[in-house]
């Protein structure tokens, strides 16, 4: 499954990586923010034999709902219409509210206390895919995927994968890795607490072990550009502000304000499918 390119978000990932041996390359998707369809058009550029061929995928945080997105795109599995909704119905289904989120955060530093349910989260993934598709355990997906979360019980980071999860159902393996604490709180799996990698305390050290197989690797992550070693980094989008575009995308989810720019993505995604 490969996309009809329209726009320029960004087709020079597939110029990078596929000139890369795929078995001998590992893919990490590391991070959207609430655009998690900022990666979809890299993965579709890719194709979705390369995806599968290449040696390890690391997912982190939403770029779980990129990666999924992209397969159920290839297996019929979205939801189209939902999908081009996106903005306005995960708005709807967390009941965001301007004044609601202006009195969780006028507080000094952030709460303790999750803005919103875990459950949501479950139900934002109900929105978007079939239910079959949601269902689905992870040993039915691909073997090359790693699923990275941290889990406070433990304090660890943990891989989630189809060896060591394999009965975890898809959209638990999404909840575990977008469930920030003061947001969403955390997903309690088994013995497990689990959360957002990326706002653990041990993000860097998980960061610089992802990196350090000898391998070439390309790590899509929302602000980084250049090339360090076997490290590419490409950035999801052009932003010239991607700190504030970030901040801006949980802002406006938060405050219950329309957001043009996931707008724009989705139906991007949707065009180059056609």
């Amino acid at each position: 499954m490969t996309a009809k390119m329209t726009g320029s978000q960004d087709g020079n990932i597939a110029g990078v990586v596929k000139q890369k041996d795929p078995q001998q390359t590992i893919l990490t998707l590391g991070g959207t923010g609430p655009n998690g369809s900022s990666q979809v058009l890299h993965l579709l550029n890719l194709g979705w034999d390369y995806v599968h061929q290449l040696n390890r995928v690391n997912v982190l945080s939403a770029s779980s709902f990129a990666y999924f997105i992209f397969i159920a795109l290839g297996l019929g599995k979205l939801k189209k219409e939902n999908y081009r909704l996106y903005d306005k119905g995960v708005r709807e289904i967390h009941h965001a509210s301007f004044f609601k989120a202006l009195t969780h955060f006028a507080r000094w530093g952030l709460p303790k206390k999750p803005l919103y349910d875990n459950q949501l989260i479950k139900e934002t993934i109900r929105y978007l895919w079939e239910d079959d598709f949601m269902n689905m355990p992870l040993s039915a997906f691909n073997e090359n995927l790693q699923f990275w979360v941290y889990c406070s019980a433990s304090d660890k980071n943990i891989c989630i994968s189809s060896r060591n999860f394999p009965e975890m159902a898809m959209w638990e393996v999404v909840s575990a890795c977008v469930s920030i604490p003061y947001i969403h709180g955390e997903f309690v799996y088994g013995e497990h607490s689990f959360r957002d990698a990326i706002f653990s305390p041990s993000f860097k050290n998980l960061r610089r072990e992802l990196i350090k197989p000898p391998l070439e690797h390309v790590y899509l992550n929302y602000k980084k550009e250049s090339t360090v070693g076997k490290v590419c980094y490409l950035k999801n989008t052009r932003t010239k502000y991607p700190d504030i575009e970030l901040l801006a995308d949980y802002a406006m989810l938060a405050f219950n304000f329309s957001n043009m720019r996931v707008n724009k993505t989705h139906q991007a995604v949707l065009e180059a499918i056609e």
